[in-house]
C-alpha cells in the first residue's frame, strides 16, 4: 500500500492533468453529487434525502457497472440515513487526516442498507461520502480497487465490506490526506476543476487519472471522448 501512495504523490502532475483530458463532462450526477456535499448536514430535510437519493442513483449508475446493482425505494432510503443521523452529525465535525472514531463511522456503514445487493461496500461509501466528504471517498471497483490491484493484502477478501471500508480508509487515504506535498498542491489546482469539491474527491479523481494514463501507455485510450467506464475491467474484490 505505502507503494502505491508514494506513487500517486510522485505523479500527481500526470495523474490529475490525464483526469482533466478524460473527466467526465458536466451532468446530471455533477449537479446533484455538488448540491449534495454542500447541504447542512445538521438536519436531513425531505430535499436534502431527495438530493442524495438522486445523487447515489446517478453515481453507482455511472460507476459500479452491475446492472443488477440497484438502489432502494426511496422511503427505505431515507430511514437507513435517519437511523444513524445522530452519528453521522456528530461525525460531519471530523477531517481524515486526524480521524481516530473507527468503530462508530464502522457502525455507520453496516447500518446502511441501500440496495438490494449484498456487496454494498460502493454504494454505502458513495452515500458516506455525500454526507461526510471530510472523512469518506466514493470507493468502486472500477478505479481504486484497479490501481491497488496486486497492493492489498491477502487477508482483504475475507473481510466485510465496513471492514473493507475502514481498512482503505486507514491505510491508504488517511496517510495521503496528511501529505503536505498533496495538501499544496490540492489547493493549487482545486478550482481548476468543478469535480474538485473537496480534498477526497480531488484524491478520487488523481486516481482516475493514474488509471486513464495506464490505459493510455497501453494502447487502450482510442479517443478523448471515450467513456472511461467502459475501458476499465471491474477488480474482483
Amino acid at each position: 500500500m505505502n507503494s502505491k501512495i508514494t506513487e500517486l504523490l510522485d505523479n500527481l502532475d500526470a495523474y490529475y492533468n490525464s483526469f482533466l483530458e478524460y473527466q467526465p463532462a458536466n451532468s446530471p450526477l455533477l449537479h446533484f453529487h455538488q448540491k449534495a456535499v454542500n447541504e447542512d448536514v445538521n438536519r436531513l430535510t425531505p430535499s436534502h434525502a431527495e438530493l442524495l437519493y438522486a445523487a447515489i442513483a446517478l453515481w453507482v449508475n455511472s460507476r459500479v457497472g452491475q446492472a443488477n446493482y440497484k438502489i432502494v425505494e426511496f422511503e427505505y432510503f431515507k430511514i437507513n440515513i435517519e437511523r444513524s443521523w445522530n452519528a453521522i452529525k456528530e461525525l460531519s465535525k471530523c477531517h481524515l487526516a486526524e480521524f481516530s472514531s473507527w468503530d462508530k463511522l464502522e457502525s455507520v456503514f453496516n447500518k446502511l442498507k441501500i440496495t438490494y445487493s449484498e456487496d454494498n461496500l460502493m454504494a454505502n461509501s458513495m452515500l458516506i461520502s455525500h454526507l461526510l466528504p471530510h472523512i469518506s471517498p466514493p470507493i468502486d471497483r472500477k478505479f481504486l480497487f484497479n490501481y491497488l490491484l496486486g497492493y492489498l493484502p491477502e487477508d482483504f477478501k475475507s473481510m466485510n465490506s465496513g471492514e473493507k471500508f475502514v481498512f482503505l480508509l486507514k491505510e491508504f487515504y488517511q496517510p495521503l490526506t496528511q501529505s503536505k506535498e498533496l495538501l499544496d498542491f490540492y489547493h493549487k489546482y482545486n478550482s481548476s476543476s468543478k469535480w474538485n469539491t473537496c480534498l477526497l474527491q480531488f484524491v478520487d479523481n488523481l486516481i482516475i487519472g493514474a488509471i486513464v494514463n495506464k490505459r493510455r501507455k497501453e494502447g487502450k485510450l482510442k479517443s478523448h471522448i471515450e467513456p472511461i467506464r467502459d475501458m476499465i475491467f471491474i477488480a474482483p474484490f
